[in-house]
């Protein structure tokens, strides 16, 4: 689990560090299981979604796809996992589960537990090997 700390608090600082050169950036952590994602300025993060799995993925290639397999959205998030998400302080959101801390803001190691949190506890994700990330 340190490894999978690392790798996204590394992906925290870099978010942060690259909204100093662009007034803000966009981070989105994909797993088999979900998507996590995250808007930053150099102040820090100051959005964050927990994509509903239920929800089938958008774009016209994941649609063609699903299609063509008769696919639909993934399972919804069971009480368990909804119960993670609220005591984390997500909200459902249109369509995602947002955290969107208040004016006082959460510091970057907060950040990166409620991150780790998601995607350990909630998508199961247990190796950062599992992760693939995008930051723009």
């Amino acid at each position: 689990m340190r490894e999978l700390r690392d790798s996204i608090r590394d992906l925290v600082n870099r978010s942060v560090e690259q909204a100093g050169e662009s007034a803000h950036a966009t981070v989105v952590v994909t797993t088999e299981a979900g998507i996590v994602q995250w808007l930053a300025t150099s102040e820090g993060v100051f959005h964050l979604e927990v994509a509903d799995p239920a929800l089938p993925r958008r774009g016209p290639l994941a649609r063609l796809l699903r299609r063509r397999r008769g696919e639909t959205g993934g399972q919804p998030f069971t009480d368990r996992q909804l119960g993670l998400l609220t005591d984390s302080g997500f909200a459902a959101g249109e369509p995602n589960y947002e955290l969107r801390p208040d004016e006082s803001g959460i510091d970057n190691d907060h950040i990166v537990h409620i991150i780790v949190t998601v995607l350990h506890d909630i998508l199961g994700i247990r190796d950062a090997n599992a992760i693939s990330a995008e930051v723009f």
